[in-house]
């Protein structure tokens, strides 16, 4: 029996996100503690520091098709810039 099986459905996203996502979640002090970049189009981009926008981004968009309750496991990467 897998990890999944027990815990619930796997998902998995992209390892980038647009960094606004994360300055509406809260706020732009949060760029501070993200790996972020402007890409060649002019897009600012960060590596994701956390799973929780993009699950509940993922939920909304299927939420018709979901039966509740619903459990989700995630084995990510996220990147956070921690002060030592």
């Amino acid at each position: 029996m897998s990890i999944f099986n027990v815990f619930g459905q796997e998902y998995d996203a992209p390892v980038l996100e647009l960094d606004e996502l994360y300055k509406r979640k809260a706020g732009e002090e949060i760029t501070q503690q993200m790996y972020n970049f402007k890409t060649k189009d002019g897009y600012e981009v960060a590596l994701r520091p956390e799973m929780t926008p993009t699950l509940a981004r993922m939920i909304l968009k299927e939420i018709k098709s979901i039966v509740l309750p619903v459990r989700y496991v995630s084995l990510a990467l996220s990147v956070k810039v921690q002060a030592i």
